[in-house]
């Protein structure tokens, strides 16, 4: 028998396994670090872009804020406004009262009542005055309770009067207030 030497075929065949072993070792290590290369990069996109989203949330929140601040201060400013409004509203109103008033009070005096004195102090009015009797200032006090714009007459003090030469016997002082408003509405 003849024999053959196989040896050198056989380091023939481990060299071309060897550079194929190497190869294909390279292209994993090559396709392991383009895939990891790959996954950075997605990873990286992904944060930049929530970065983005972040920041132009920021910006908005920011942007809303500044809408808010704006808001309250127009807020503030509409009610300084309001309060503004009624503090004029109610001078125009009580300018107004003081007329009516005195229209009031010629409406609810009897005959034989005189007033010497009248006195505001916010809502309560005081008059000071002079009665031919009792009865006058009864009727004073009941014209005054049926009336809408003076309301809730009290009698403080009543008197008689230390000149008996005149028809004028009694001095009283009498307390009513007076209302702005009825059933909601303005006196004009």
């Amino acid at each position: 028998m003849t024999e053959i030497n196989l040896l050198p075929w056989r380091e023939l065949k481990r060299e071309h396994e060897k550079k194929q072993f190497t190869i294909y070792l390279f292209a994993g290590f090559a396709g392991a670090a383009i895939i990891v290369f790959l996954i950075n990069f997605y990873g990286q996109q992904l944060v930049s872009n929530q970065t983005y989203r972040n920041n132009q949330l920021q910006n908005e929140i920011a942007e809303m804020q500044k809408k808010i601040k704006e808001i309250n201060n127009i807020k503030l400013l509409k009610q300084a406004l309001i309060a503004r409004m009624t503090i004029v509203q109610n001078l125009l109103i009580t300018r107004v009262l003081t007329v009516r008033l005195f229209d009031e009070l010629i409406k609810v005096m009897p005959k034989g009542v005189f007033l010497s004195k009248v006195e505001r102090s916010g809502d309560k009015i005081t008059v000071l005055g002079y009665a031919e009797s009792n009865s006058d200032i009864s009727a004073l006090m009941r014209n005054i309770e049926k009336n809408a714009l003076i309301q809730a007459p009290a009698l403080t003090e009543i008197k008689k009067s230390k000149d008996t030469s005149s028809a004028v016997e009694h001095e009283f002082k009498l307390s009513f207030t007076l209302s702005p408003t009825i059933n909601g509405q303005y006196h004009e």
